[in-house]
């Protein structure tokens, strides 16, 4: 007898994108982008609600940038999470009373998040031109 083959995939054969509990997950990446634009803009208007108002835009950041990470691993895109997730620690580097190093060393991080960020939208138009 031999093996028919159906015409819809199994979920474990399907791509990781098409997975419904993945659609699931990236819509949940929207909560920390809505939370962060929320704290940003009651920090523009004078409303305090996560720790000092000096900290609340950078907590607001980080709740964006976490977001942007946690979309971009849903979609396996590595270069941009990681490219994401080192400026989300340069921002929680920035957040830490610290010395002269840590902030260097948030810049360097943050220096480097950018770099891959532009480096994938570099790589992303020379595959459209040549299209």
């Amino acid at each position: 007898m031999t093996k028919q083959s159906s015409r819809h995939p199994s979920p474990s054969r399907l791509p990781a994108r098409s997975r419904p509990w993945s659609k699931r997950l990236l819509s949940l990446s929207l909560v920390p982008i809505i939370a962060g634009v929320v704290l940003v803009a009651l920090w523009a208007l004078d409303i305090n609600v996560v720790g000092s108002l000096d900290s609340q835009p950078l907590v607001g950041l980080f709740f964006v940038l976490l977001g942007f990470v946690m979309s971009n691993a849903l979609q396996q895109l590595w270069r941009l999470a990681l490219g994401w997730a080192l400026i989300a620690a340069a921002d929680i580097l920035l957040l830490v009373p610290a010395q002269d190093a840590v902030r260097y060393a948030a810049l360097a991080l943050g220096a480097i998040g950018l770099a891959l960020l532009i480096a994938e939208i570099v790589v992303r138009l020379r595959q459209t031109q040549q299209a």
